[in-house]
């Protein structure tokens, strides 16, 4: 799995950069929402995309209902797309103050559930995994940007496979709209991030 092969410890904390709170810009229909969001570097292993990054099977601790998206056929598109992602993985377009979710960081929940940029996670953790040279690129270009995102090359060697994500800010009348009662209800924790993302073309997720 790709927590054991990344050496994720379960949850730990993640180094968050000095920057105030930044914000996802997503247009909708020609209209322009704001979501909060925060820098955080966290274990590669600790991100929770849709799929398994090494077999593409469905990870059974991601929520039901919120990518619908194919990776697990070895006949479609998505797979061989993230396939394509860590082989010629290009960090510029994965760490950057991009403020839209077609390309930067990918968007995480503050349990490590990807909710935008799930191929791109798993990118990266295939990248670990099966591609030193391009996983050594990623590393050191976020050790020269880290300052973008109020970081040093301190925090980021503190990562044994550094990953920059974009935590999305629970507001406090989300958290008690629904408290949390099991894992697959997580995500009703985040119905305003949810119904925005939920709406954007799929080249974005």
């Amino acid at each position: 799995e790709v927590a054991a092969l990344l050496g994720s410890t379960g949850p730990k904390k993640a180094e968050v950069g000095n920057l105030p709170d930044s914000e996802l810009i997503i247009t909708l229909q020609g209209k322009t929402q704001s979501v909060p969001v925060r820098y955080k570097i966290i274990e590669a292993g600790d991100a929770t995309a849709s799929h398994d990054a090494g077999g593409f099977f469905r990870r059974p601790d991601y929520p039901t209902g919120v990518q619908e998206r194919e990776y697990h056929d070895p006949r479609g598109p998505e797979q061989q797309k993230v396939i394509v992602q860590a082989q010629n993985l290009n960090p510029q377009l994965l760490i950057n103050t991009n403020p839209d979710a077609m390309n930067g960081p990918p968007i995480l929940t503050a349990e490590g559930i990807a909710l935008g940029g799930n191929s791109r996670v798993m990118s990266v953790q295939r990248a670990y995994m099966a591609h030193p040279k391009k996983a050594e690129a990623y590393k050191d270009y976020l050790r020269r940007k880290a300052h973008q995102f109020g970081l040093s090359v301190e925090d980021v060697d503190q990562f044994s496979a550094p990953l920059l994500v974009r935590e999305y800010v629970v507001e406090d009348q989300e958290r008690e709209e629904q408290p949390l009662q099991n894992f697959r209800v997580k995500m009703l924790r985040y119905p305003r991030l949810r119904r925005l993302l939920g709406q954007l073309p799929r080249d974005q997720l």
